[in-house]
């Protein structure tokens, strides 16, 4: 395997969605999507480019997501007061409610994690993570 941190990472990630989307998502929701809810109930309300940065998504993409979940009346986007040329999103009263519901399956999904895995492994696998995003920040520096 040429790359087994991020070939591992990729197949992680969908494999955690369609586990979401089997267990039966509310109001149809993909497993992204969800994972977008589920990021708004800790770190929202916040702007766009935040999310942009949280998913590495092109903006177009997220743009497509978040038209889904607008219509199905889980988030609200509004104009940004400290840059009138961004929007800032916060889940709706509904959106709350199911970004609870999703919050809770993550929540129960990391503790079924943590029964297979030792506090030594969990430690080992947070700082695999932490190394790669100090890496990659690095490496943007660099371009700048």
């Amino acid at each position: 395997m040429p790359h087994p941190f991020f070939a591992s990472i990729h197949r992680t990630w969908r494999q955690i969605g369609r586990h979401l989307e089997q267990e039966g998502l509310p109001l149809g929701l993909s497993g992204t999507e969800a994972h977008l809810v589920s990021y708004l109930t800790v770190y929202g309300p916040c702007p766009v480019g935040q999310l942009i940065d949280a998913f590495g998504v092109k903006p177009s993409t997220l743009t497509n997501i978040l038209k889904r979940i607008e219509n199905k009346n889980i988030v609200a986007r509004r104009k940004n007061a400290d840059d009138h040329r961004s929007y800032v999103l916060e889940l709706t009263p509904e959106g709350t409610l199911i970004a609870e519901q999703i919050h809770r399956r993550l929540e129960i999904f990391e503790e079924e994690i943590r029964m297979r895995t030792s506090e030594e492994e969990v430690e080992g696998f947070l700082a695999v993570i932490a190394a790669m995003r100090e890496v990659a920040r690095s490496a943007g520096k660099e371009e700048g």
